[in-house]
C-alpha cells in the first residue's frame, strides 16, 4: 500500500517551476489543470520536413544501359560493320 504525499509532490512543482494540483475523481482538479494549460503562453511551431531519397536502382539503370548499348553493336540490322560477321553461321558437311 502506498499513501499520497502531498508535501513531497509541492516540493517537485516547486522546484520544477510548476504548480501542484490535486485531481482525483472530481472535475474541481482536472477542470483546474485544463484552466492552467489554457493559461500558458501558446506559441507557434515551425517545422520543416526533408526528404532524403536513397537511389537504389541506379546500378540497375546502368546495366541495362549498357545491355541497350551492346544489343545496338551486335544486331546485324543497325551495323554495317557486324552485318559480315556471324557468330552461328551455318556450315555444309561434306
Amino acid at each position: 500500500m502506498t499513501r499520497l504525499d502531498e508535501n513531497m509532490l509541492q516540493q517537485i512543482a516547486a522546484a520544477g517551476s510548476g504548480k501542484y494540483i490535486r485531481a482525483n475523481n472530481t472535475e474541481v482538479g482536472i477542470n483546474n489543470i485544463f484552466d492552467e494549460i489554457s493559461k500558458m503562453e501558446k506559441s507557434e511551431l515551425e517545422s520543416k520536413v526533408y526528404s532524403d531519397y536513397n537511389d537504389q536502382f541506379y546500378y540497375f539503370i546502368a546495366i541495362a544501359l549498357a545491355l541497350i548499348a551492346i544489343e545496338y553493336l551486335i544486331l546485324e540490322r543497325k551495323n554495317n560493320l557486324l552485318k559480315n560477321f556471324r557468330l552461328f553461321k551455318e556450315r555444309k558437311m561434306i
